[in-house]
């Protein structure tokens, strides 16, 4: 995942969630979505774990943003009860997903 340079992750820090940030995608979270269904990869759009304003910087930039099309796109990938190799299947997967967003070369 880091050949693309707008393009984040976060790794858990005490449950099961990878929280991936994408910068400038220029896709609607509906477009996301579909095109990592169709990489065979299922992603929850990041807005729907945002609580309000208050939440922290995060959400609000997001919240802000919300109606711009390069705005930053957070998903949420669960990697609870699957194993090693599974895992790393999904992440081929996500990588295909990112290269139908940003192209081969991790550009948009």
């Amino acid at each position: 995942l880091l050949q693309f340079k707008d393009v984040s992750w976060h790794a858990p820090t005490g449950g099961f969630i990878i929280w991936i940030t994408m910068r400038n995608s220029k896709r609607s979270d509906e477009e996301i979505f579909n095109l990592f269904l169709k990489a065979g990869v299922r992603v929850f759009p990041g807005k729907h774990s945002f609580l309000g304003d208050n939440c922290n910087e995060t959400s609000n930039r997001y919240q802000e943003s919300e109606g711009d099309s390069s705005a930053d796109r957070h998903i949420r990938i669960s990697i609870s009860n699957i194993g090693e190799e599974a895992m790393v299947e999904g992440i081929r997967r996500i990588r295909r997903g990112l290269e139908k967003i940003y192209g081969k070369e991790g550009k948009y």
